[in-house]
This record gives structure tokens, C-alpha cells and sequence, in this order.
């Protein structure tokens, strides 16, 4: 499983990009992915590299469909291939002990 940290958003079009983050949300949702949004970057659970940019990509168009100018945007991903890795079991290997 590739999970992966992304945040997009529009440079140069006002202070509140919101409108802009919500947008893409909205198709990363419709992708049918696992998606976890956070304060500062959403994360995302693939099972190819070709799923997650097409994901990604479809975002990206989002803010530039809105008339956004210029999209910046992060990504990290891990690809582990060793084991099975979801968001869940990478939250719950650093736990503290109950």
C-alpha cells in the first residue's frame, strides 16, 4: 500500500485559500480513495503510484479550474513493500504504551 502526505493550494490569489483546498477535497473524495485530511497536508492511501497521480492531478486541476493562476503543491509518499501499511497501522506503531 503507497500512503502519501499531499497538500495543494493557489499562490498569488488572496490570503484564504480554503475555498481553493476544499475543491480539491471534494475530487479526492470522488476518487474513491482513502483520504484523511489534516491542518496542514491530506493523507492518501494507493495501491499504485498511477492511482495516487492520477488523484493527484485531478486536485491540481481543481484550483486551476477555479481560475487559480499558479498551484503549488508537496508530496511525500511511502511506498513499503515489505508488509501491508495503511494509515492506521503507521498511527498505531507510534503509540504510547497504554
Amino acid at each position: 500500500m503507497i500512503i502519501a502526505a499531499f497538500s495543494v493550494f493557489p499562490i498569488g490569489d488572496g490570503i484564504s485559500v480554503g475555498k481553493y483546498v476544499k475543491a480539491s477535497l471534494e475530487v479526492l473524495e470522488e476518487t474513491g480513495l482513502k483520504i484523511q485530511p489534516g491542518a496542514m497536508a491530506t493523507t492518501i492511501e494507493a495501491d499504485s503510484l498511477d492511482t495516487l497521480f492520477s488523484a493527484i492531478k485531478k486536485a491540481h486541476e481543481a484550483q486551476l479550474n477555479m481560475g487559480a493562476k499558479r498551484v503549488y503543491f508537496v508530496l511525500s509518499v511511502d511506498d513499503r513493500r515489505d508488509k501491508e501499511a495503511t494509515m492506521e497501522t503507521k498511527l498505531r506503531a507510534v503509540e504510547p504504551p497504554k
